[in-house]
């Protein structure tokens, strides 16, 4: 958090070059305290129809092997939600296993153990709501999230450095629910479509609604307490437990709770999500009955809830299972790959 105080602002990113990829910088504002000059961020780019496009494609096969997870089987020919579940056995499947961290109080989240999840970003570069891959070419987010310009970044993980893993594809497609509401907040889902798809590890849609209980995860590079100024400059996450609909309702009763929504959260407050956060999953274990794996299906959208961290006030998430009908549709509809 520390580190933006002590850095200037980043500048636009560089126009793509003939190696496929763009840069921008910033420069230390304190000499003494920085352990370097200046910083320098690069990613992937490249421009419809082009060479740079192949060669994007190209490398994102080659990321598919770093997970060893093989190619997702989505069957964009059917509408059947039965074929999309038996379609998805290989999602939700973690590359790197570790004890559940905090967002508000905790530590960062291992690199690549929630691969699925991306950033969104704005017109100025900035990092401003989460979002689920949940197939090739679909990003999952909050429809609150949504602005004139988006970009998705994929495998970031420290936003102050680059491992050269780091992809960022504007969208192409944006598809809100036609039920949102901004006064109700309910039916905050949306669907981003990328220009191409890509071949990393993708959460599952989930078979069933939130159990009450539950343990699950939530992650971002939102705020790490109420008062922060900045986000937090590493993925973190947190482990909350599914709150049950009565005391969901009791505990917002000045609001609409919808069947839409559900709550998650500790009543001490001592864990949660924050501005930042919006629009990234909340991710839930779950026993595939055919396997007896564990795999990470995406229960929830980080939506809205009052303040951060407060006591006996949950965040509240978009509850997927509600809207599988819909996703399916959009994406039968319209995916191209």
């Amino acid at each position: 958090m520390g580190d933006y105080s002590i850095w200037g602002s980043w500048s636009a990113w560089s126009k793509c070059n003939q190696s496929c990829r763009t840069y921008r910088k910033r420069y230390c504002r304190k000499p003494g305290r920085c352990k370097k000059r200046k910083q320098i961020q690069n990613a992937y780019c490249y421009h419809r129809e082009t060479k740079c496009q192949i060669f994007v494609f190209d490398m994102m096969k080659t990321e598919e092997k770093l997970f060893d997870v093989g190619k997702y089987a989505y069957d964009n020919k059917t509408t059947k939600r039965r074929r999309l579940m038996k379609s998805s056995l290989r999602c939700g499947m973690q590359y790197k296993k570790s004890r559940m961290l905090r967002i508000i109080g905790g530590t960062e989240s291992p690199r690549y153990k929630w691969p699925w999840h991306v950033a969104l970003i704005n017109q100025y570069a900035e990092i401003f709501c989460g979002g689920t891959l949940i197939a090739p070419e679909w990003v999952l987010t909050a429809s609150h999230c949504i602005r004139n310009f988006l970009s998705v970044r994929l495998n970031e993980h420290d936003l102050r450095h680059t491992d050269g893993r780091e992809m960022e594809l504007v969208v192409y497609r944006v598809f809100q629910h036609p039920q949102f509401s901004t006064q109700t907040v309910n039916g905050d889902i949306a669907l981003l479509q990328l220009p191409i798809p890509v071949r990393l590890p993708v959460a599952c849609l989930p078979d069933r609604k939130p159990i009450p209980r539950q343990m699950c995860s939530a992650m971002g590079w939102g705020k790490t307490n109420p008062h922060a100024k900045h986000g937090a400059t590493r993925l973190r996450e947190t482990q909350i437990p599914i709150v049950p609909e009565t005391f969901c309702k009791w505990a917002y009763r000045d609001l609409l709770i919808t069947d839409n929504m559900v709550c998650a959260g500790w009543p001490s407050g001592k864990s949660d999500t924050c501005a930042g956060d919006s629009g990234g999953g909340l991710i839930c274990p779950q026993k595939r009955s055919n396997t007896g794996r564990i795999t990470y299906s995406v229960q929830g959208i980080t939506s809205f809830g009052k303040g951060c961290g407060r006591r006996n006030k949950y965040g509240i998430y978009t509850v997927v299972y509600n809207y599988l009908d819909w996703i399916e549709y959009i994406m039968d509809r319209y995916s191209v790959s």
